[in-house]
Formats: structure tokens, C-alpha cells, sequence
């Protein structure tokens, strides 16, 4: 597999990819990829304590226990602040079915911006996709002064990349100790099936 540097700004956005595939198991954010096990990447412990300090995240799905997130804060990233995965709560190898990058910022914007000068990009590098944009209030701030801005990118096979604007309310960054900021997703069409199963 190829390494293709995506220049946006002053960010290199990094993938292992081979040239205008749509099969997202060929693409890695900071030496992570879709299929890979979580366990090649982080400790049992971490993957355990975090699906449990996650799991109430997920509870207004109709089935929240199929999948559970995992935070990873600490590592020597290039670009992102942190990674999110999520694997299966019954697969002992802890397969990673999505994987997020995230970027804070403070000012949406500014965010946006960034979002844009991606989103542009991508529209050069893939071939058969069909995009959609949406603005939203999040399921997780039922107070409805938390917004999303999302950018799919949806793949004939129900695999998708998805770029995410957060922009959290002050009262739910406090709480759950979250920031706001820009998200570059990849995830498989069976975790886009439990995402959306609510």
C-alpha cells in the first residue's frame, strides 16, 4: 500500500492507501486501520475501562451493547489529539470496526473551514461515492445547544468516511470533559448499520 499526504493548511493528513480504491480497509489514521485489532495498539485494560466509561453514550440505540468506543489520548500521533475506535463488546480480539481522528478547535469557523478544504480534497481522490451534507443536534445533548456539521462520503458497499464538525455546548464539554473540533471517521457499513439503528 501506497502513503498518501493530503495537504490542508498546515496539516498533513495521513492514509495508507492504494490509488482511487473505495475499500476503506486500504486507508490508516496515524498507523491505525479498519480491521486492525485494538490490542496491536493498546493495552486490554485501556480497551475494558474505556467501553465502560463510554457505554452510556450509546444507550438511546436500539441495540447499545453491540459496540463500545474506545479513547485513545496518549500516543506519539503526527496530527490528531486523539483517536476513538470501537470494536465489538463480544470479540475477544477487539477488532476495530470504526476509527476517528480529532483535531480541537475553538472556534467552528475555523473548523469548517478545514472541513471544506478536506472535504475538496477527497472529492479529487475518490471515484464512486455519493455525498451528503448534513447540520444537526446531537442525540448526546438532549438540551439541543450542541450542533454537528457533517460531510458523508458513502461508498457502494455501505462503507463510508464521514468529516464531523463538533461544536458542544459549554455545559456538555464540562461534564464530559469534551472538546470541540473536527473528526476525520472511517467506518465500516456494519457499525453504519448500529450507529443509526435508533
Amino acid at each position: 500500500m501506497k502513503l498518501i499526504y493530503i495537504f490542508i493548511f498546515s496539516f498533513y493528513f495521513i492514509f495508507s492507501h492504494s490509488a482511487f480504491s473505495e475499500n476503506i480497509s486500504d486507508f490508516m489514521i496515524e498507523g491505525i486501520g479498519i480491521g486492525d485489532s485494538a490490542l496491536d495498539h493498546i493495552s486490554e485494560d485501556l480497551i475494558i475501562n474505556e467501553i465502560n466509561r463510554t457505554s452510556e453514550h450509546y444507550k438511546y440505540l436500539n441495540n447499545p451493547n453491540k459496540f463500545g468506543e474506545v479513547y485513545i489520548r496518549e500516543g506519539n500521533f503526527n496530527i490528531y489529539s486523539q483517536i476513538s475506535i470501537f470494536v465489538k463488546l463480544d470479540d475477544k480480539n477487539y477488532t476495530i470496526f470504526m476509527i476517528r481522528g480529532m483535531i480541537t478547535f475553538d472556534i467552528l469557523s475555523d473548523c469548517l473551514d478545514l472541513q471544506k478544504e478536506i472535504e475538496m480534497e477527497f472529492e479529487d481522490l475518490f471515484n464512486n461515492y455519493k455525498k451528503s451534507e448534513f447540520i444537526y443536534e446531537p442525540n448526546l445533548d438532549p438540551s439541543g445547544k450542541s450542533k454537528k456539521y457533517d460531510v458523508y462520503f458513502d461508498f457502494p458497499n455501505g462503507d463510508n468516511i464521514t468529516l464531523q464538525c463538533s461544536d458542544w455546548s459549554k455545559k456538555i464539554k464540562q461534564e464530559n470533559n469534551w472538546t470541540s473540533g473536527i473528526s476525520v471517521a472511517i467506518l465500516t457499513n456494519e457499525f453504519n448499520d448500529w450507529i443509526s439503528d435508533y
